[in-house]
């Protein structure tokens, strides 16, 4: 039997690969700017396991793989994450995805659903925990955690 390994990424269209590009592109040069570059990680496509972040010792359901996260190098904590998902698909997957890591990770700082449509329009959800259930709450993409506004960052969508 064959041992087939793919990145997590594949069969994603390429413009949420756009988006996750964009987002890094503009984090990275945020950071940069602030001069704190070295101090913080930018990950596309990653699993939580590749981060320190294992199944068993932190009770997931599953290695779960996240669209962006930043991390701090320093402690591997994750701050912030964002899943990137096609506007009109049955989301319960990723809302339970983001519930498990917001519940777990006491480090996530902020959580964004980044919705696109096929025509590259976009809307943004920042999601949070109010006593232990997720609320999704459409917001202008303003991240306070990065001083960035997420969606004036997607220049590939223009």
């Amino acid at each position: 039997m064959k041992n087939k390994t793919t990145l997590a990424g594949i069969g994603n269209k390429p413009i949420h690969q756009y988006i996750i590009s964009d987002l890094i592109f503009a984090i990275r040069k945020k950071l940069v700017a602030k001069k704190i570059a070295s101090k913080y990680g930018v990950l596309p496509e990653i699993t939580l396991s590749e981060i320190g972040y294992e199944t068993t010792s932190y009770n997931f359901s599953k290695n779960h793989n996240i669209d962006l996260v930043v991390i701090e190098k320093k402690s591997g904590d994750i701050l912030f994450l964002a899943e990137i998902e096609r506007e009109g698909m049955n989301i319960t997957n990723t809302k339970n995805k983001i519930s498990e890591c917001l519940k777990t990770i006491p480090t996530i700082k902020e959580a964004f659903i980044i919705k696109f449509t096929m025509c590259g329009e976009t809307s943004f959800e920042l999601c949070e925990l109010v006593k232990g259930k997720l609320i999704c709450t459409p917001t202008s993409s303003t991240s306070e955690l990065l001083d960035i506004v997420l969606k004036t960052s997607l220049i590939s969508l223009r």
